[in-house]
């Protein structure tokens, strides 16, 4: 029974479905009628949880496969302390099993990844002096495979990611460091991570155990007085701005980005209360406080959103055009902001003097013969953009690129998008030389004024957002 776990968990393993696998090997070893099939299902398993990121749980099963007498359990425990970052004890292990004939080269190449390692932090640490985030990102995801949860790797691999705008995913990464190594540096990183997104008060139960326990770490101290004043300050802020009282949550935000002059959030969310002050000066400086949390951290959707609401108050609509259609793009199912597009696309339209009349149904029309589509062609207003899809039922890319078109449908207003099978309409299909699908042509003021062939959506998007609302020659 333990031995056919195993197999099932193996299946698993290869296949890297690694929740399934740790089970089967846990069921394996629990069933186990003998020492030899325990100890090899928790070498198994032991192997799973490091390839899951759970070193701490490997650890456990790999040091008890080797009480049970397997020696070739011991690989594993030096892995599991490797990405633990205990190195020392890991290369003392390796030392060992190298004497050892069935073991030897095993060790030495866990012994070389670990040495690669040490030399890759220092190397990541001159990345990081000379503010090289992208390069020093790069090579630490390099060094996870052997050392994931190494104190110096997560304080880095945090301190990298809030460099580069990604707090979110930095405090994915510390959190989980946190919960699984237990140690001073990684909760620490967690709690950095936290005041990074700006949420100053669960930062603050963290610093404090910390400095309990550490009561002569100076920077534990200074960060937990900090995390309670901003904590403070922000709360005072957002209710300040909830009673709308914008100059004294302009002086509590101002007042954090003493302490934290960069926060992307606080940033933010100034450049609100400067907003719904409302002054013109209020906006344009609301705009560029946004432009300078997107240049650092373009996922700063609130950010976007505050900036194209601006932007379209300073009668900048092109501007808010792009905003609004990149918000629209990654929250598709945020109604306000497929409603602001429209709204920037309006304005954008009334500022270029074209018709708000031409603003067109939502979807894609299907063609159904050659006097349909020349009855659109002939009758659409000389400034709207046809965009027409020639395609295929047949056709692998025509049908990946489909979905994409009809979803560009909803968001460009002023656009009309039409669909046309080559095969049901082969002698229109001859007449605008399509000579293999998809292929897209582009008409305004009854005249075709542009054209690809392929299934790029990049392609697609960059011709109908430069032809949207160009002039017929």
């Amino acid at each position: 029974m333990s031995q056919k776990l195993r197999e099932e968990g193996n299946a698993f393993f290869k296949t890297r479905r690694y929740k399934e696998a740790i089970a089967k090997f846990g069921e394996a070893a629990t069933k186990a009628e003998t020492d030899e099939d325990k100890r090899l299902a928790l070498n198994n398993r032991a192997a799973a949880l490091i390839m899951a990121r759970q070193p701490k749980r490997a650890l456990a099963d790999a040091q008890q496969a080797t009480d049970l007498g397997l020696m070739k359990a011991g690989l594993r425990v030096a892995r599991a302390l490797a990405h633990l970052g205990n190195f020392r004890d890991a290369k003392f292990i390796l030392e060992g099993l190298s004497g050892e004939a069935a073991f030897a080269e095993e060790a030495q190449k866990e012994r070389a990844a670990i040495d690669e390692v040490i030399s890759g932090i220092e190397k990541v640490e001159d990345r990081v002096s000379h503010s090289d985030f992208s390069q020093a990102l790069s090579m630490l995801d390099k060094l996870s495979g052997t050392s994931m949860f190494a104190d110096k790797v997560v304080a880095m691999r945090t301190n990298v990611l809030v460099a580069l705008g990604k707090q979110d995913e930095a405090l994915d990464f510390a959190k989980e460091a946190a919960a699984e190594t237990e140690t001073p540096e990684a909760r620490f990183a967690h709690a950095t991570a936290l005041m990074a997104t700006g949420a100053f008060d669960q930062a603050v139960p963290i610093l404090s155990a910390l400095c309990e326990s550490n009561s002569d770490n100076e920077v534990y101290s200074v960060e937990l007085q900090q995390a309670r004043n901003a904590g403070a300050l922000k709360s005072e802020g957002n209710d300040a701005f909830k009673s709308r009282n914008f100059d004294k949550a302009l002086d509590k935000y101002n007042q954090i980005l003493g302490l934290f002059p960069d926060h992307p959030v606080i940033l933010s969310n100034k450049a609100a209360a400067l907003a719904q002050r409302g002054s013109q000066s209020d906006l344009e400086d609301a705009v560029m406080i946004c432009t300078r949390v997107l240049d650092k951290s373009a996922g700063q959707f609130k950010a976007r959103a505050r900036r194209a609401n601006c932007l379209l108050r300073l009668n900048r609509a092109a501007e808010a055009v792009n905003d609004f259609k990149k918000l629209s793009a990654e929250y598709p199912s945020n109604a306000s902001f497929s409603e602001g597009l429209a709204e920037a696309q309006k304005a954008l339209m009334k500022e270029r003097g074209i018709d708000t009349s031409m603003v067109t149904t939502p979807g894609v029309t299907h063609i159904g013969s050659t006097s349909e589509f020349k009855s659109i062609l002939n009758s659409a207003h000389d400034k709207t953009l046809i965009a027409v899809d020639f395609s295929a039922s047949w056709c692998g890319p025509c049908r990946m690129i489909g979905p994409v078109f009809e979803a560009m449908s909803t968001k460009h207003p002023t656009v009309r998008f039409l669909k046309v099978d080559v095969d049901e309409c082969d002698e229109l299909a001859g007449e605008y030389r399509v000579q293999g699908v998809p292929a897209f042509k582009f008409f305004k003021g009854g005249r075709q004024v542009d054209e690809f062939s392929g299934a790029s959506e990049q392609m697609l998007r960059q011709k109908i957002e430069s032809l949207e609302f160009k002039l017929p020659a």
